[in-house]
């Protein structure tokens, strides 16, 4: 895949290019009962094409006794040279197609059709190839990270930088969640399993009936602020007036309590002065 990248499988599996390639149509199921709505009604009743009459017909007379002349066939030539050297006759001459070995001319049908990254079976093997490489790669980033040196089998191999490890195991990594991406796995199962489309259907119907619930709510709400807000501009005036008449009322208790103490100002404190 490094040299020549999303190949075919055909490619892939025969180590040489197809010349062409056929892939398998999709096809779109239509539901029964909208199907049948769209036929014509022709109805029940037959048609009367009235009585046909065979006698004004002629089909001849019928002779059977007649013979068929078939050519001068017997007559074959008598001079024919059959002493010709068929060694010396080129297979140009003679119309015979010699084909090459290999599978050369090979047509690409079906699941071989499908690019490396396409076909279920090679891209599940290509994502845990990764996911084993990036488990191999983590492994090496942790003996090379660790200061006490632990006996492994792994210590055979070419020594690398902790920067290098790190590098390739980030780029693993990055492939890895570009082919599993949710996006791409929606993608992948909608054109490979029919079944998938019916049940990312019913998923999409169930959110569209909640988001309409919920739509419905807000509406709701939204009908109750409004009702609140008209009733507390109705009790506004009411408001203002009954803070006024408490106002008034303060003051005369004010006077009274006044006038028992000879005279000397009284303040009563908070309520709605403070309003």
């Amino acid at each position: 895949m490094m040299e020549h990248g999303n190949t075919t499988v055909y490619e892939w599996t025969y180590g040489e290019a197809p010349l062409s390639v056929e892939l398998d149509p999709i096809h779109i199921e239509v539901d029964d009962d909208k199907a049948a709505g769209d036929q014509i009604d022709f109805g029940d009743d037959a048609i009367d094409f009235g009585a046909i009459d065979t006698s004004a017909i002629d089909f001849g007379e019928g002779d059977t006794g007649g013979e068929i002349d078939w050519g001068n066939i017997d007559a074959a030539p008598t001079d024919v040279d059959l002493s010709a050297d068929v060694a010396n006759i080129s297979l140009e001459e003679s119309g015979i197609v010699v084909e090459e070995a290999g599978l050369q001319g090979g047509v690409a049908k079906g699941r071989e059709a499908l690019t490396l990254l396409d076909n279920p079976t090679t891209s599940n093997q290509l994502v845990e190839q990764l996911l084993e490489l990036e488990s191999f790669l983590k492994m090496r980033v942790y003996e090379t990270s660790t200061v006490e040196q632990t006996f492994s089998l792994l210590q055979q191999l070419p020594a690398e930088s902790e920067a290098a490890l790190g590098g390739m195991l980030g780029a693993v990594q990055r492939a890895a969640a570009d082919l599993t991406a949710p996006h791409i796995l929606h993608l992948h199962n909608v054109k490979h399993s029919p079944r998938y489309v019916d049940v990312l259907s019913g998923q999409l119907e169930q959110k569209l009936s909640v988001c309409s619930k919920m739509c419905r709510l807000a509406e709701r709400e939204a009908e109750r602020r409004r009702g609140a807000e008209s009733r507390a501009a109705d009790l506004r005036p009411l408001l203002a007036r009954i803070i006024q008449r408490t106002k008034e009322l303060q003051a005369q208790i004010e006077a009274d309590i006044s006038k028992k103490y000879k005279g000397r100002p009284v303040n009563v404190i908070g309520g709605v002065k403070f309003l």
